[in-house]
C-alpha cells in the first residue's frame, strides 16, 4: 500500500503508526458506512503479539503519565486502522471518541489522561482531528485488564 501524505506529515513529525491486521478474527477493526467510518474499540496493545502494553487501574498500577502514554497509543492504532482500509488522505473530520478507561477508586483525572488520544487526532488531522467525546471510568476492561480502550467515527471525504 502506498504511503499517503498524511503519513509523511505525521512521520516527519516523529509520529510512528504501528501495523494493524486483524486477518482470521470474528470482527473487523472498521465499517464504513453511508461517509462514516466506525472503528471498533481498540485497546494499548501490542499489535504484533496483542499483549497489552498497559494493564490495570489507572491512579493505582499506572500512572496518569502512563495512561496518557496509553490513550496515545489507542489513537495511532486507530490511525492504522484508517490508513490500511481507506487512507488518512480520506478522513474529513474525527466525529465522536467514546474511551473507557479502568481507574482506581480514587482517580478522577480521566479527562486529561484521556487527552493522549485527543492530541493524537488534533496532531495528525489539526482542526478536522477535533472532536466530541465521551469517556467512562470502569473498574475492568477486555485483554488482562487493558488500561484504556476507545471506539471512535470517521467521517470520511466525498
Amino acid at each position: 500500500m502506498d504511503i499517503d501524505k498524511k503519513q509523511i506529515e505525521l512521520t516527519a513529525r516523529d509520529i510512528d503508526i504501528p501495523y494493524v491486521d486483524y486477518t482470521g478474527r470474528c470482527l473487523v477493526a472498521a465499517r464504513e458506512w453511508n461517509g462514516f467510518v466506525y472503528v471498533s474499540g481498540t485497546a494499548c496493545e501490542d499489535q504484533i503479539d496483542g499483549h497489552p502494553i498497559w494493564t490495570g487501574a489507572i491512579g493505582r498500577e499506572v500512572t496518569f503519565e502512563e495512561a496518557y502514554k496509553a490513550a496515545q497509543w489507542c489513537g495511532l492504532i486507530q490511525l492504522s486502522i484508517i490508513r490500511n482500509n481507506y487512507g488518512l488522505d480520506r478522513v474529513d473530520s474525527v466525529v465522536r471518541a467514546f474511551g473507557l478507561l479502568q481507574v482506581a477508586d480514587d482517580f478522577y483525572d480521566l479527562d486529561r489522561a484521556f487527552d493522549g488520544y485527543s492530541d493524537v487526532m488534533y496532531a495528525a488531522f489539526g482542526e478536522r482531528g477535533r472532536h466530541v467525546r465521551t469517556i467512562m471510568g470502569t473498574r475492568n476492561l477486555p485483554n488482562h485488564l487493558v488500561s484504556i480502550e476507545v471506539e471512535t467515527i470517521f467521517k470520511l471525504k466525498p
